[in-house]
């Protein structure tokens, strides 16, 4: 072996001594922060609950019956809280811990937050590829992995991060050498993805494109497409014909409510969002900004950047027309993402003023510790704040109460009737006090505020708690 070859291997392992250490670093300080966001109890999001149902469904075997009670309780609610059926991807991955704990929230939570601890490595491994040093990628992945937007989100129980980190390993075996079984593998992480969130579907476009793209040969792009293509829509066809089109409602909910209207004012949610990701500063022109240089950084290397480039569009397109405005949790999946692009852009524009490039990296390293200063600093801060809501010890009398006291053939009306009939095993409906006469509920529980002079009289207090109250008809 000559000097030359020694001393690139020497410099390659030194690269990679540096590479392992910093992500190391970088996943155990996301693990330390992440411990001391996660609290006991829920929030009043009640995606959760179904859930966690669906987990026990599919462990007894009656989905069927879920299906059914959750369809009457959209059905004849005031206004839908969400499908009849999520996709079982997610509460599959619940099971192990519903079959041997329940429903222990923080162990779920736990559970969640592995997958993101586990996308900042495979994360790491596919923006690699779009630099030429090991620096830029550490940058990308210290915005996920320290991220407020995502440290918070692992004190609550929902299908982002897992989906996350399938999109992830969908993409890392899509850029691999394409073998047999690697594109095997590709096929069956793809529908898992899709699994989980039905916007997992894009990846398949994301796989044509990347076909296209980066296999000069033909057959090898025909295979590379169609071995991939060919496992999905058997799996699709195997659940499509052994499993309940639990969405039907959230396709018609999406073809009657997507005005241009509600598409404008999503827009510029979303984009404010994108701002708060990066600068903690909701500024529609600030993401605007962000928005376009990411696109510069996706024009600056179109061919290796086209892929995800139309998986972020595609995903994008979904929740700028989604008839409900949901949060940072819609744009997770897609943020890191966005952030490699941005980063292209920024070292692109940078190159291309011919600014310093070591002056550039500083800026980048000081930008950076500055992130994670102010991640760290909100945080801890807001680590005490209370988050639990649907779990308080009020909350657990009230679902006892009900499943004691109230017959299981009973319809409650409560504003978040999934959560009532985790914890109490009665069917509810999401109702108020105006609509609760002409409904199918035979009880409603309801905050005292809610209760005045003009209306107390129209129903039977059933019992009294602190903060709620039971009426029956």
């Amino acid at each position: 072996m000559n000097t030359t070859q020694s001393n690139n291997k020497l410099k390659f392992f030194t690269y990679l001594v540096k590479a392992k250490f910093w992500l190391a670093m970088i996943v155990l300080s996301s693990g330390v922060l992440i411990s001391v966001s996660i609290h006991p109890g829920h929030n009043w999001s009640g995606d959760f609950a179904l859930y966690i149902q669906q987990a026990a469904a599919i462990l007894d075997g009656s989905l069927n019956s879920l299906y059914a009670l959750n369809k009457f309780s959209m059905q004849h609610s005031i206004s839908e809280k969400g499908p009849f059926l999520y996709p079982n991807g997610f509460p599959l991955i619940l099971t192990p811990i519903y079959y041997f704990f329940g429903v222990d929230l923080v162990k779920i939570k736990i559970l969640c937050s592995t997958f993101l601890l586990g996308s900042i490595p495979l994360a790491y491994s596919l923006f690699r590829q779009y630099f030429s040093n090991g620096f830029h990628p550490i940058i990308v992945i210290v915005f996920m992995a320290l991220n407020v937007s995502f440290i918070q989100f692992t004190d609550s129980i929902r299908s982002e991060l897992p989906f996350l980190f399938f999109s992830l390993l969908s993409f890392r075996l899509m850029y691999k050498e394409p073998k047999l079984i690697g594109q095997l593998l590709l096929g069956l992480c793809a529908f898992f993805t899709y699994y989980i969130r039905d916007i997992g579907i894009f990846l398949l476009p994301a796989l044509l494109i990347f076909q296209l793209f980066f296999n000069q040969n033909l057959l090898a792009k025909i295979k590379g497409f169609v071995i991939p293509v060919v496992v999905f829509f058997g799996l699709w066809t195997v659940n499509m014909m052994t499993s309940l089109n639990g969405g039907e409602n959230h396709i018609r909910i999406l073809l009657e409510s997507t005005t241009m209207s509600s598409i404008s004012l999503n827009f510029r949610y979303y984009v404010e969002l994108v701002s708060v990701y990066f600068f903690n500063e909701e500024f529609f022109l600030l993401g605007i900004l962000v928005m376009s240089v990411a696109g510069i950084g996706i024009a600056a290397n179109i061919k290796k950047s086209a892929p995800i480039a139309v998986y972020v569009i595609s995903v994008l397109g979904i929740v700028f027309i989604w008839p409900s405005q949901q949060g940072i949790r819609f744009l997770l999946p897609v943020l890191p993402f966005i952030a490699l692009f941005l980063l292209q852009g920024i070292l692109f524009l940078t190159d291309m003023l011919r600014f310093n490039k070591k002056i550039v990296n500083l800026v980048l390293l000081v930008a950076t510790l500055s992130f994670i200063d102010n991640s760290v600093d909100r945080v801890l801060q807001e680590q005490t704040i209370q988050t639990n809501q649907s779990c308080t010890e009020e909350m657990m009398e009230i679902y006892l109460y009900v499943s004691q006291e109230i017959p299981a053939n009973s319809v409650v009306g409560f504003h978040q009737p999934r959560i009532l009939r985790l914890f109490s095993g009665v069917n509810s409906i999401f109702t108020d006090l105006a609509h609760f006469g002409n409904s199918v509920g035979t009880h409603l529980v309801i905050r005292n505020d809610e209760v005045n002079s003009e209306n107390s009289n129209q129903f039977a207090v059933k019992h009294r708690f602190k903060n709620y109250m039971v009426l029956e008809k």
